[in-house]
This record gives structure tokens, C-alpha cells and sequence, in this order.
């Protein structure tokens, strides 16, 4: 069954559109590679701001998707190494936990980068706050899940890059989550607050709680950056 390019290009809008804003300055005119990059969303929004935007996926059923919206996306991470191609920023989504032996791939990465460059990683975090603060049990049982073969909190993440031979620049901690979402866990043990409680939508205390929440590294996500050592 094919996959419906739509509805998936919908559902990583949000995320996408983050990412984006976030990397925007350092996208302009530079060449990036999307590793993972799924459907593709994040270069296709990329594209019109970097000098070259590509993409690498394995998913083979989402290939002709890529051609028809003249994406360019290389299929396996050993045809990007073999083209030789250096890249300014590398960017990993949500793609390190899913992966046998994300050391051996980010080694295989920091081939592809410009002695310049820079890897930025975005993962869940282990230590979200429904697991570490508020120990819900219904939503481990619903994250941690077959697909998932690492989970990582910033100290696991940080021992991956320099086991990888790079070096940390920063890291972030975000909170795609909103508050709402939150209290429907703790409230349902369901998915989907956010959306089913609307009402409880405020960009200034989803903010502030966002922050208290960074401030104990408990957010649903890590954000790492990496380069080459010198």
C-alpha cells in the first residue's frame, strides 16, 4: 500500500515549519543534507533558501514521491558518501533512536561535512517530563515502542557524539508538546491534548512552562549540535 504523501506532508507541517525557522540562518546559501528526511517536508522548505538542499532516505515506497516533486534525495547513506560532496550543515530528526549503531552513522556522516560544518540532532528525550516528573505510566507504555531501538536523555547523547570522534557545540531543550497535552495525559493516559483541549491554548504560559521544564532538562526533545574536531 502506498503511502499517502499528503496526509504525512500534513502531519510534519508543524515540525518542519519549527525546524526551519529555527535553521534559517544558518540554511541561507549554505548546501544542506537531511539525513532520514522522511517525506521530505523540512527540504522541500529548505530548498528555497539553501544553495543546494538533498535529502537521505531508505524508504523505498516514498522514491517516486521525491522525483515527482523534483526533490533530490539520495537512497542510501553509502551513495551520498561515495559522491563525494561536502555539506555545511547536516541535520538528523528524530532518526538517531531508530538506528542499529547511530556511532557507526554519525562517523559515516562526518565524512559528508565541511571542515566548517555542522551536525545538528534532534531526539526524544528519555527523561521527558511525563516519564521523570510525573512517572505516567500510559504514556510509557505508549513511547517506548518497537521502533525505537535507543532512547537518549542529554547525558547518553552527549556520550554518543564524542564516542563518534565529534565535538559538542550546544545543546537545546524543547518542548513540542504543549501544556494541554500534558494535563490530558496525566488527566486520560491518551494521546492528543493538545488537540482535544484547545481550550487550554496559550503561547505565553506554554512558553513559561516550556522553559521551566529546559531549565531541568525534563522536555520532550534534545536539540544537539556537533562539528568536527579541530
Amino acid at each position: 500500500m502506498s503511502p499517502d504523501i499528503k496526509s504525512w506532508l500534513k502531519e510534519t507541517e508543524k515540525d518542519d515549519e519549527r525546524r526551519l525557522n529555527f535553521l534559517k540562518s544558518k540554511i541561507k546559501n549554505k548546501k544542506i543534507l537531511d539525513l532520514g528526511c522522511g517525506i521530505g517536508g523540512f527540504i522541500e522548505k529548505a530548498q528555497n533558501f539553501a544553495s543546494i538542499a538533498k535529502g537521505i532516505e531508505l524508504e523505498i515506497a516514498i522514491q517516486n514521491s521525491f522525483k515527482t516533486r523534483k526533490l533530490s534525495v539520495y537512497s542510501d547513506i553509502k551513495d551520498a558518501i561515495d559522491s563525494k560532496h561536502k555539506w555545511n550543515l547536516i541535520t538528523a530528526f528524530h532518526v538517531l533512536e531508530h538506528l542499529s549503531d547511530p556511532i557507526k552513522t554519525l562517523q559515516e556522516v562526518s565524512l559528508l561535512l565541511e571542515n566548517d560544518g555542522e551536525i545538528i540532532i534532534e531526539v526524544p528525550n528519555a527523561d521527558d517530563a511525563l516519564l521523570s516528573l510525573y512517572t505516567n505510566d500510559a504514556f510509557a507504555n505508549f513511547v517506548f515502542w518497537a521502533e525505537h531501538l535507543f532512547v537518549f536523555n542529554e547525558s547518553t547523547l552527549t556520550s554518543i557524539i564524542e564516542k563518534s570522534g565529534l565535538k559538542l557545540n550546544w545543546v537545546k531543550h524543547i518542548q513540542r508538546y504543549p501544556l494541554s497535552n500534558h494535563l490530558y495525559w496525566l488527566s486520560n493516559n491518551k494521546p492528543n491534548g493538545h488537540e482535544v483541549w484547545k481550550f487550554i491554548k496559550d503561547s505565553t504560559l506554554d512558553q513559561r512552562y516550556e522553559n521551566q521544564l529546559a531549565k531541568k532538562a525534563i522536555t520532550d526533545t534534545i536539540i544537539i549540535s556537533a562539528g568536527l574536531k579541530k
